[in-house]
């Protein structure tokens, strides 16, 4: 039986930048939704199957941030990407934060737009498959390595979002979109874990950085999961099951401990 193609919804006043990205997607086998602004698009999200929600930021007939806010406060698991100008009011961090799986500036590449979306629609099992294990393990609590360096950088505390983690930094800060080895351990004695230290360990790419520390901001980066060892992606799983958070890339520093709410995790 043929699969049924996956639908996206795109959402944007421009009706130019509407159709192009509609034929755009067409073209990639998607059944394609178009809506001119926000009110609209959460009508057909609230009547029709759709798999993946595209919209613009800025629009006269409800605005893609409140869009964001309604769908994630109905499906926090119907993905949602955000395009935008450069002077938008709603920054990167502010974006993953709320939930959006990714935020594009204008003028985007489609084909990196095309590719998230694919990403995004693979089982999460299968979409953060480590395809390696060839790193011996190495004795830090918290250590960030930069793929193109052997430096190792500590950070401090971390907090995990439905697609990535939020890691803490006094200093060396990476660079937005570098890639990045991560190895977190997790002591014993967390709510909602098993009893043993647990290792969480893969890859993933810097979505935004924060390199200045505020009153309630502490300094640091959001990494988006590329990959994760076998048993780190089963760990990963059940935490992210379990916290039912709407942020996809967490801004906050808290640590994970008063984030995992779950009753119960298998050894």
């Amino acid at each position: 039986m043929k699969k049924k193609p996956s639908t996206i919804l795109i959402v944007d006043d421009e009706a130019e930048l509407r159709e192009a990205l509609g034929f755009e997607f067409k073209r990639k086998g998607f059944s394609v939704l178009l809506a001119e602004g926000g009110h609209q698009a959460f009508n057909l999200v609230s009547t029709e199957s759709i798999d993946v929600v595209l919209s613009d930021v800025r629009m006269p007939r409800g605005n893609g941030i409140e869009l964001l806010e309604r769908i994630k406060a109905k499906n926090v698991d119907l993905p949602v990407f955000m395009f935008a100008a450069l002077d938008t009011e709603l920054s990167i961090e502010d974006a993953y934060d709320k939930g959006s799986e990714a935020i594009f500036f204008k003028p985007f590449d489609r084909k990196r737009l095309v590719e998230a979306v694919h990403f995004i629609l693979t089982e999460k099992d299968q979409r953060w498959k480590g395809r390696t294990a060839s790193r011996e393990p190495i004795n830090f609590e918290v250590e960030l390595i930069q793929t193109n360096s052997s430096g190792v950088q500590n950070a401090k505390v971390f907090n995990i979002g439905r697609g990535g983690i939020f890691c803490t930094l006094k200093k060396d800060f990476p660079r937005t979109e570098d890639r990045l080895q991560f190895r977190i351990k997790i002591p014993q004695g967390v709510e909602g874990l098993p009893g043993a230290e647990i290792i969480l360990e893969g890859t993933g790419i810097v979505r935004w950085v924060r390199n200045q520390q505020g009153e309630a901001s502490p300094a640091g980066c959001g990494i988006e999961f590329q990959e994760l060892s076998e048993d780190s992606l089963k760990i990963v799983l059940r935490i992210i099951n379990g916290l039912r958070t709407r942020s996809y890339i967490p801004k906050s520093g808290d640590p994970i401990d008063d984030q995992i709410k779950l009753e119960e995790m298998d050894k």
